[in-house]
Protein backbone atom coordinates (compact mmCIF):
# COMPACT_ATOMS: atom_id res chain seq x y z
CA UNK A 1 0.00 0.00 0.00
CA UNK A 2 1.54 2.94 -1.47
CA UNK A 3 1.51 6.75 0.31
CA UNK A 4 3.57 9.15 -1.66
CA UNK A 5 3.82 11.65 2.12
CA UNK A 6 7.71 12.25 2.72
CA UNK A 7 8.64 10.09 6.12
CA UNK A 8 12.05 9.85 7.99
CA UNK A 9 13.32 6.38 8.05
CA UNK A 10 14.32 5.51 11.48
CA UNK A 11 17.64 2.76 11.93
CA UNK A 12 17.96 2.46 15.94
CA UNK A 13 20.65 0.22 16.82
CA UNK A 14 17.83 -2.97 17.00
CA UNK A 15 17.27 -2.31 13.09
CA UNK A 16 20.39 -3.51 11.42
CA UNK A 17 20.77 -6.89 12.88
CA UNK A 18 18.59 -8.48 10.42
CA UNK A 19 18.63 -7.15 6.79
CA UNK A 20 15.32 -6.94 6.02
CA UNK A 21 14.37 -4.45 8.75
CA UNK A 22 16.11 -1.59 7.02
CA UNK A 23 14.66 -2.59 4.03
CA UNK A 24 11.06 -2.54 6.07
CA UNK A 25 11.37 0.86 7.38
CA UNK A 26 13.16 2.23 4.14
CA UNK A 27 9.90 1.18 2.56
CA UNK A 28 8.03 3.47 4.96
CA UNK A 29 10.09 6.06 3.37
CA UNK A 30 9.11 5.52 0.14
CA UNK A 31 5.45 5.60 0.97
CA UNK A 32 5.13 1.82 1.69
CA UNK A 33 2.13 1.38 5.00
CA UNK A 34 2.40 -2.06 6.69
CA UNK A 35 0.16 -4.40 4.40
CA UNK A 36 -1.66 -5.91 7.27
CA UNK A 37 -3.16 -2.88 7.29
CA UNK A 38 -4.84 -2.81 3.63
CA UNK A 39 -8.45 -2.77 3.80
CA UNK A 40 -8.78 -6.09 1.98
CA UNK A 41 -6.61 -7.84 4.14
CA UNK A 42 -9.64 -9.96 6.14
CA UNK A 43 -9.78 -12.15 2.81
CA UNK A 44 -6.35 -12.92 3.51
CA UNK A 45 -5.57 -13.09 7.03
CA UNK A 46 -7.17 -12.99 10.29
CA UNK A 47 -6.69 -10.57 13.62
CA UNK A 48 -6.98 -12.18 16.51
CA UNK A 49 -7.39 -8.59 18.21
CA UNK A 50 -7.71 -10.29 21.66
CA UNK A 51 -4.66 -10.88 21.75
CA UNK A 52 -3.19 -7.50 20.73
CA UNK A 53 -1.47 -5.08 23.42
CA UNK A 54 -0.56 -1.17 22.31
CA UNK A 55 0.58 -2.36 18.44
CA UNK A 56 -3.05 -2.21 17.72
CA UNK A 57 -2.88 0.99 15.98
CA UNK A 58 -0.36 -1.19 13.30
CA UNK A 59 -3.73 -3.25 12.42
CA UNK A 60 -6.03 -0.47 12.04
CA UNK A 61 -7.45 -0.72 8.43
CA UNK A 62 -6.29 1.85 5.78
CA UNK A 63 -8.01 3.23 2.82
CA UNK A 64 -4.76 4.06 0.37
CA UNK A 65 -4.41 3.21 -2.90
CA UNK A 66 -2.95 -0.43 -3.62
CA UNK A 67 -2.39 0.49 -7.13
CA UNK A 68 -4.55 -2.63 -7.83
CA UNK A 69 -1.38 -4.92 -6.97
CA UNK A 70 -3.08 -7.71 -4.63
CA UNK A 71 -2.09 -8.39 -1.05
CA UNK A 72 0.74 -10.01 -0.48
CA UNK A 73 1.20 -11.78 2.60
CA UNK A 74 5.11 -12.09 2.25
CA UNK A 75 5.61 -8.09 1.90
CA UNK A 76 8.74 -7.51 3.68
CA UNK A 77 6.09 -4.68 5.16
CA UNK A 78 3.88 -7.15 6.52
CA UNK A 79 4.10 -7.91 10.07
CA UNK A 80 4.82 -11.74 11.79
CA UNK A 81 2.14 -13.70 12.97
CA UNK A 82 3.04 -12.67 16.42
CA UNK A 83 3.92 -9.23 16.48
CA UNK A 84 2.32 -7.10 19.16
CA UNK A 85 0.72 -9.98 20.94
CA UNK A 86 0.02 -9.33 24.68
CA UNK A 87 0.52 -13.32 25.77
CA UNK A 88 2.38 -14.57 23.49
CA UNK A 89 -0.41 -16.21 21.12
CA UNK A 90 -0.63 -14.97 17.50
CA UNK A 91 -1.95 -12.22 16.51
CA UNK A 92 -2.17 -12.89 12.94
CA UNK A 93 -3.54 -16.26 11.39
CA UNK A 94 -3.74 -16.41 7.05
CA UNK A 95 -6.96 -17.47 5.81
CA UNK A 96 -4.75 -20.62 4.10
CA UNK A 97 -3.20 -21.88 7.15
CA UNK A 98 0.29 -23.03 3.93
CA UNK A 99 0.41 -19.60 4.05
CA UNK A 100 1.33 -18.89 7.75
CA UNK A 101 5.15 -19.21 7.62
CA UNK A 102 5.01 -16.25 5.14
CA UNK A 103 4.13 -13.79 7.39
CA UNK A 104 6.52 -11.08 8.50
CA UNK A 105 9.54 -12.81 6.04
CA UNK A 106 12.65 -10.10 6.62
CA UNK A 107 15.03 -11.23 3.37
CA UNK A 108 14.19 -8.38 1.16
CA UNK A 109 11.70 -6.87 -1.08
CA UNK A 110 9.15 -9.25 -2.25
CA UNK A 111 8.28 -9.03 -5.84
CA UNK A 112 4.46 -7.02 -5.33
CA UNK A 113 6.77 -4.63 -3.13
CA UNK A 114 9.26 -3.65 -5.86
CA UNK A 115 6.26 -3.77 -8.05
CA UNK A 116 4.29 -1.36 -6.27
CA UNK A 117 7.20 0.93 -5.52
CA UNK A 118 8.07 1.08 -9.41
CA UNK A 119 4.37 1.96 -10.47
CA UNK A 120 4.31 4.65 -7.79
CA UNK A 121 7.47 6.41 -9.40
CA UNK A 122 8.41 4.98 -12.50
CA UNK A 123 4.81 4.38 -14.67
CA UNK A 124 5.59 7.08 -16.63
CA UNK A 125 9.66 5.83 -17.68
CA UNK A 126 9.20 3.91 -20.36
CA UNK A 127 7.68 5.90 -23.98
CA UNK A 128 6.95 2.48 -25.65
CA UNK A 129 4.38 -0.13 -25.41
CA UNK A 130 5.71 -4.15 -25.84
CA UNK A 131 4.51 -6.02 -28.64
CA UNK A 132 2.65 -8.18 -26.05
CA UNK A 133 1.61 -8.26 -22.43
CA UNK A 134 4.12 -9.86 -19.79
CA UNK A 135 2.95 -12.56 -18.52
CA UNK A 136 2.79 -14.43 -15.06
CA UNK A 137 2.12 -11.25 -13.72
CA UNK A 138 5.15 -9.31 -14.81
CA UNK A 139 5.46 -5.47 -15.70
CA UNK A 140 7.31 -3.75 -18.10
CA UNK A 141 10.92 -3.03 -16.63
CA UNK A 142 11.15 0.67 -16.07
CA UNK A 143 14.82 0.38 -16.44
CA UNK A 144 14.30 -1.62 -19.51
CA UNK A 145 11.30 -0.86 -21.41
CA UNK A 146 11.81 -3.20 -24.34
CA UNK A 147 11.43 -6.45 -21.67
CA UNK A 148 9.43 -7.34 -18.79
CA UNK A 149 10.32 -7.36 -14.69
CA UNK A 150 9.45 -11.02 -13.93
CA UNK A 151 8.33 -12.48 -10.77
CA UNK A 152 10.96 -14.60 -9.02
CA UNK A 153 11.45 -18.15 -10.78
CA UNK A 154 10.42 -16.49 -14.30
CA UNK A 155 12.90 -15.13 -16.90
CA UNK A 156 12.25 -14.47 -20.85
CA UNK A 157 11.10 -11.10 -22.68
CA UNK A 158 8.26 -11.56 -21.25
CA UNK A 159 8.14 -13.73 -18.53
CA UNK A 160 7.30 -17.35 -20.10
CA UNK A 161 10.54 -19.37 -19.11
CA UNK A 162 11.38 -20.61 -15.97
CA UNK A 163 14.36 -18.71 -14.35
CA UNK A 164 17.56 -20.61 -14.57
CA UNK A 165 19.08 -21.85 -11.54
CA UNK A 166 22.14 -20.67 -9.73
CA UNK A 167 24.74 -22.64 -8.91
CA UNK A 168 23.28 -25.96 -9.17
CA UNK A 169 22.46 -28.55 -11.59
CA UNK A 170 18.64 -28.20 -11.36
CA UNK A 171 15.25 -27.28 -12.51
CA UNK A 172 13.74 -26.69 -15.58
CA UNK A 173 10.32 -27.63 -16.85
CA UNK A 174 8.21 -30.93 -15.98
CA UNK A 175 5.42 -32.62 -17.76
CA UNK A 176 3.24 -34.52 -15.17
CA UNK A 177 2.51 -38.16 -16.46
CA UNK A 178 0.09 -40.49 -14.78
CA UNK A 179 4.40 -41.94 -13.45
CA UNK A 180 5.28 -40.56 -10.04
CA UNK A 181 8.61 -38.16 -11.04
CA UNK A 182 10.50 -37.07 -8.34
CA UNK A 183 12.69 -33.91 -8.17
CA UNK A 184 15.25 -32.91 -5.22
CA UNK A 185 17.41 -30.38 -3.73
CA UNK A 186 21.43 -30.57 -4.29
CA UNK A 187 23.52 -32.93 -2.62
CA UNK A 188 20.37 -35.19 -1.77
CA UNK A 189 21.99 -38.12 -2.94
CA UNK A 190 25.63 -37.56 -1.74
CA UNK A 191 25.58 -35.98 1.79
CA UNK A 192 21.36 -34.59 1.96
CA UNK A 193 23.65 -31.12 2.11
CA UNK A 194 23.33 -28.62 -0.62
CA UNK A 195 25.61 -25.74 -0.96
CA UNK A 196 25.62 -21.75 0.06
CA UNK A 197 23.46 -19.89 -2.28
CA UNK A 198 22.13 -22.25 -4.71
CA UNK A 199 18.77 -21.40 -6.03
CA UNK A 200 16.08 -24.41 -8.74
CA UNK A 201 13.30 -23.12 -10.14
CA UNK A 202 10.74 -25.94 -11.92
CA UNK A 203 7.44 -25.48 -13.50
CA UNK A 204 5.44 -28.62 -13.59
CA UNK A 205 2.79 -28.91 -15.60
CA UNK A 206 -0.10 -31.66 -16.38
CA UNK A 207 -2.84 -32.49 -19.70
CA UNK A 208 -5.76 -30.89 -19.97
CA UNK A 209 -8.39 -31.99 -17.48
CA UNK A 210 -5.80 -32.71 -15.07
CA UNK A 211 -4.08 -31.29 -11.77
CA UNK A 212 -0.92 -31.58 -10.86
CA UNK A 213 -0.03 -33.96 -7.25
CA UNK A 214 2.73 -32.92 -4.64
CA UNK A 215 4.08 -35.29 -1.60
CA UNK A 216 7.07 -34.38 0.29
CA UNK A 217 9.09 -37.32 0.99
CA UNK A 218 12.24 -38.53 3.13
CA UNK A 219 13.89 -36.23 5.37
CA UNK A 220 12.93 -32.82 5.21
CA UNK A 221 14.97 -29.89 7.37
CA UNK A 222 15.08 -26.07 6.25
CA UNK A 223 16.63 -23.80 8.28
CA UNK A 224 13.17 -21.54 9.84
CA UNK A 225 13.24 -19.07 12.74
CA UNK A 226 11.95 -19.57 16.34
CA UNK A 227 8.19 -17.87 15.41
CA UNK A 228 8.26 -20.34 12.14
CA UNK A 229 9.42 -17.77 9.17
CA UNK A 230 11.28 -19.50 6.87
CA UNK A 231 14.80 -18.40 6.53
CA UNK A 232 15.20 -21.13 3.40
CA UNK A 233 12.41 -22.67 2.24
CA UNK A 234 9.95 -24.47 -0.69
CA UNK A 235 7.99 -22.35 -2.17
CA UNK A 236 4.90 -23.60 -3.77
CA UNK A 237 2.89 -21.40 -6.02
CA UNK A 238 -0.34 -21.72 -7.81
CA UNK A 239 -3.47 -20.07 -8.92
CA UNK A 240 -4.19 -17.52 -11.93
CA UNK A 241 -1.24 -14.58 -10.03
CA UNK A 242 1.66 -16.02 -9.67
CA UNK A 243 3.59 -12.93 -9.05
CA UNK A 244 2.31 -13.28 -5.67
CA UNK A 245 4.47 -14.91 -3.17
CA UNK A 246 3.79 -18.92 -2.91
CA UNK A 247 3.50 -21.15 0.28
CA UNK A 248 6.44 -21.51 1.74
CA UNK A 249 7.62 -24.59 4.06
CA UNK A 250 10.62 -25.25 6.01
CA UNK A 251 11.84 -25.94 9.82
CA UNK A 252 12.24 -29.71 10.39
CA UNK A 253 8.86 -31.58 10.40
CA UNK A 254 8.03 -32.72 6.91
CA UNK A 255 4.68 -31.06 5.40
CA UNK A 256 1.72 -33.83 5.41
CA UNK A 257 -0.21 -31.55 2.86
CA UNK A 258 0.17 -28.82 0.09
CA UNK A 259 -2.87 -28.92 -1.86
CA UNK A 260 -5.20 -30.73 -4.33
CA UNK A 261 -7.07 -32.68 -2.65
CA UNK A 262 -10.98 -33.11 -2.58
CA UNK A 263 -11.58 -29.95 0.08
CA UNK A 264 -8.47 -27.87 -1.58
CA UNK A 265 -8.14 -28.65 -4.89
CA UNK A 266 -5.59 -27.11 -7.20
CA UNK A 267 -6.69 -24.20 -9.07
CA UNK A 268 -4.14 -24.66 -12.10
CA UNK A 269 -3.07 -27.54 -13.97
CA UNK A 270 0.54 -26.08 -13.80
CA UNK A 271 2.12 -24.06 -11.83
CA UNK A 272 6.15 -23.74 -9.90
CA UNK A 273 8.02 -24.98 -7.28
CA UNK A 274 11.63 -23.52 -6.26
CA UNK A 275 14.00 -24.00 -3.67
CA UNK A 276 16.15 -21.25 -1.96
CA UNK A 277 16.39 -19.25 1.17
CA UNK A 278 18.15 -16.06 2.83
CA UNK A 279 21.04 -14.71 1.07
CA UNK A 280 21.83 -12.73 4.16
CA UNK A 281 21.65 -15.60 6.12
CA UNK A 282 24.58 -17.83 5.79
CA UNK A 283 24.53 -20.60 8.15
CA UNK A 284 27.14 -23.68 8.01
CA UNK A 285 25.65 -26.36 10.18
CA UNK A 286 21.84 -25.26 11.63
CA UNK A 287 20.70 -27.60 14.10
CA UNK A 288 17.28 -27.82 15.12
CA UNK A 289 15.99 -25.75 17.55
CA UNK A 290 13.98 -27.48 20.14
CA UNK A 291 12.04 -24.04 20.70
CA UNK A 292 10.96 -23.83 16.87
CA UNK A 293 7.55 -24.58 17.18
CA UNK A 294 5.97 -27.50 14.64
CA UNK A 295 3.89 -25.90 11.38
CA UNK A 296 0.29 -24.98 11.19
CA UNK A 297 -1.86 -27.67 10.58
CA UNK A 298 -2.86 -28.39 7.42
CA UNK A 299 -5.31 -30.48 5.86
CA UNK A 300 -4.37 -34.44 4.94
CA UNK A 301 -4.65 -34.99 1.91
CA UNK A 302 -5.24 -39.06 0.20
CA UNK A 303 -2.67 -40.04 3.13
CA UNK A 304 -1.80 -42.96 1.53
CA UNK A 305 1.35 -44.55 2.28
CA UNK A 306 3.55 -46.46 0.32
CA UNK A 307 7.01 -47.93 1.21
CA UNK A 308 10.00 -48.43 -1.72
CA UNK A 309 11.14 -52.77 -1.51
CA UNK A 310 14.50 -51.20 0.07
CA UNK A 311 15.74 -47.60 1.00
CA UNK A 312 13.95 -44.41 2.14
CA UNK A 313 10.10 -44.30 2.91
CA UNK A 314 7.77 -43.05 -0.36
CA UNK A 315 5.03 -41.09 0.83
CA UNK A 316 2.18 -40.33 -2.50
CA UNK A 317 -1.14 -38.61 -2.90
CA UNK A 318 -1.13 -35.17 -1.60
CA UNK A 319 -2.06 -32.43 -4.53
CA UNK A 320 -0.90 -29.33 -4.84
CA UNK A 321 0.01 -27.67 -8.06
CA UNK A 322 4.07 -26.62 -7.49
CA UNK A 323 5.14 -23.16 -6.75
CA UNK A 324 8.74 -21.37 -6.99
CA UNK A 325 10.87 -20.44 -4.71
CA UNK A 326 14.10 -18.25 -5.84
CA UNK A 327 16.13 -17.30 -3.19
CA UNK A 328 19.72 -18.67 -2.62
CA UNK A 329 20.24 -21.35 -0.15
CA UNK A 330 22.83 -22.12 3.49
CA UNK A 331 25.45 -24.75 3.73
CA UNK A 332 24.21 -27.64 5.61
CA UNK A 333 20.44 -28.26 4.98
CA UNK A 334 18.81 -30.94 4.77
CA UNK A 335 16.93 -31.61 1.84
CA UNK A 336 14.00 -33.13 0.45
CA UNK A 337 12.22 -35.43 -2.43
CA UNK A 338 9.02 -34.36 -4.16
CA UNK A 339 6.92 -36.78 -5.92
CA UNK A 340 5.01 -35.12 -9.26
CA UNK A 341 1.92 -37.10 -11.16
CA UNK A 342 -1.15 -35.73 -12.77
CA UNK A 343 -4.28 -36.68 -11.61
CA UNK A 344 -7.86 -36.30 -13.12
CA UNK A 345 -10.56 -33.63 -10.96
CA UNK A 346 -13.10 -36.02 -9.30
Amino acid sequence: MVDLRPQTVNLQAGCISNFGTPVHEIGHSLGLWHEQQRWDRDDTVHVLVENLDFYRGQFLKLHNSDLSVPYDVGSVMHYGPRAGSSNGRNTMETINPLYQRNMGQRTGLSFLDAKSVNLAYCSGSCSNRLPRPCERDGYQDPNHCYRCRCPEGFSGTYCHEVAPSVNADCGGTVQATSTPQYIQSPGYDTDKHYGNRQQCNWMIKAPANHRVVLTFEDEFGLYCHNEGQCHHWVEVRTGTNLGRQGARFCCYRKPTSVCGARRRRCPLSSGLIGLGGNPNQTIKSPQKDPTTPNPPEKPKLFPQTTKTPTGNKKTQNQKETPQHHNQPFQQKKKTQNTTIFPKKPN
